[in-house]
């Protein structure tokens, strides 16, 4: 990087860190200690990441400015099947051992968990680092980028047999054959364009002038505006229900309430495709039924395997355990065994409306919280809601008033003593060491109560917060602060 880019990047990650303390950030130094490449993720991309990282998307066509530094996208699909960002790297080059050590930081950020496919394009490069690093995660190639070359190559030769990009691409072909392919769990996606479709939101910060600081200023306008349309799909898949184009059908009404809208939209088109599919063949074994299943109309037929026993089904599309959507011809065959409901191994939790829910923690072991400013305020809210509605309950009764009004008390009592643990006491190394908390003695501390609230009158700025203090307690925390 240039003079002052390593400063104005460090001082960013350090704002970053300061506003979200599950934010990460890494970068590596060359032998002239200079910074070469560099990570960030911050608490959303590891939350979406934990909700929704089983297919990921990387794409490096970008580069920020003269330098020509490569810009890493790691990308997938939320539950509405909008773009979420995993990850993101201003990268040195483009050579095996930097695609080694960004794969490496990348699941060092995200617990070492490992993505069950990974797209990206043709490069030999990122694929070699791909292998020693996660050989467990299916490779697949962006089919965009294939056919490009594809045409690029073939348009003036048209001897294919004899054209060594034609025999290099067939000899990588399961990574992208679609009868390769219907063996990878890849939720719909078979190209990069979805990291893509997020580089052309970087167009205004991709210019050969711009610096460190205009491109973050740019980078987080346009996550915010990701996270904004994020919020609205959000909003109205939990406070609108999708049209049903059947009413009484028992398996739509039941994901209506299951899916978002937008996956529903999909499951849906496949419910009426399934009402024009019929069963050909049909062969009942002892334990299982196979089916022969046809569309009117259209060529190709599926086989499907169903079990009784276990109400599942099995065929040789492989279509949910590609995308995680029942598709028409799974739904014929549980209509033709009277199944009304889908069974719940046939719901993905990560198209579903609660795919947010759970607690995630980060690589320090903390709860990650997207916005720790609007969580206090969540916390504050629901508080208040809750002692409104309990003294509306006892504020007839004297008995339940006096009961409730001892147990507050004795509530902020607890609640006092461990404020005072937390911002008060140092640390016990023998003093060498303070704690970043403010120390209090009974020189510069006195505490008066004042209609239920307590403040330091010494130092401004510190106080105790207490709206339910009585005269009893005011005395005890007197008595507390002034004997430390």
């Amino acid at each position: 990087m240039v003079y002052g880019e390593a400063g104005s990047l460090l001082e960013y990650f350090q704002h970053q860190l300061l506003e979200h303390p599950s934010f990460y950030h890494t970068y590596q130094m060359d032998f002239e200690e200079k910074m070469t490449n560099v990570f960030w993720a911050n608490a959303k991309m590891i939350l979406d990441y934990e909700y929704f990282g089983d297919v990921v998307s990387l794409d490096t066509t970008y580069c920020t400015n003269r330098a020509h530094r490569p810009l890493a996208l790691f990308s997938g699909f939320n539950h509405h099947r909008g773009t979420v960002i995993f990850g993101v790297a201003l990268l040195y080059d483009e050579t095996t051992k930097s695609f080694k050590w960004l794969f490496e930081i990348f699941l060092k950020a995200h617990g070492n968990r490992k993505p069950k496919t990974l797209f990206t394009d043709q490069d030999q490069a990122m694929a070699k680092a791909l292998v020693v690093v996660m050989s467990e995660t299916r490779h697949g190639l962006c089919t965009w980028h294939l056919m490009q070359n594809g045409i690029k190559h073939l348009v003036t030769k048209f001897n294919v047999n004899e054209n060594n990009w034609v025999k290099s691409m067939y000899a990588i072909k399961e990574k992208w054959a679609a009868c390769h392919m219907k063996e990878a769990f890849t939720l719909g996606m078979r190209s990069t364009q979805l990291s893509e479709s997020l580089n052309s939101n970087f167009d205004a910060c991709m210019g050969p002038n711009v610096n460190v600081i205009q491109f973050f200023n740019h980078f987080e306008r346009v996550i915010e505006e990701k996270q904004y349309n994020e919020l609205i799909y959000e909003y109205e898949s939990r406070h609108k229900l999708a049209r049903l184009r059947y009413e009484h059908s028992p398996i739509l009404l039941q994901l209506t309430q299951v899916y978002t809208t937008t996956v529903f939209n999909i499951f849906q088109n496949e419910f009426a495709l399934f009402l024009a599919a019929c069963i050909r063949e049909r062969i009942v074994s002892q334990l299982l039924f196979e089916y022969v299943v046809t569309l009117i109309s259209e060529e190709g037929e599926w086989r499907v395997v169903y079990d009784p026993v276990q109400t599942s089904i099995s065929c040789n599309s492989r279509k949910f355990e590609t995308i995680g959507i029942l598709y028409c011809h799974a739904l014929k065959v549980f209509e033709a065994n009277d199944v009304k409901f889908v069974p719940d191994q046939y719901i993905l939790n990560s198209w579903t409306r609660h795919a947010r829910n759970g607690i995630i923690h980060d690589v320090k072991g903390n709860e990650v919280v997207e916005d720790p400013k609007l969580s206090s305020t969540q916390r504050y809210r629901q508080l208040c809601s809750t002692m409104i509605r309990l003294a509306v309950e006892v504020s007839t009764s004297e008995k339940l008033h006096k009961i409730v009004k001892k147990g507050v008390q004795e509530l902020c009592k607890h609640v006092m003593e461990i404020q005072l643990e937390e911002n008060i006491l140092v640390n016990d190394d023998g003093g060498a060491q303070r704690s970043t908390r403010k120390n209090v003695t009974q020189s510069n501390v006195r505490v008066i109560e004042r209609w239920g609230w307590f403040k330091k009158l010494a130092q401004p700025g510190f106080h105790f917060f207490n709206p339910f203090a009585s005269e009893c307690l005011a005395s005890i925390l007197t008595t507390r602060v002034c004997s430390l």
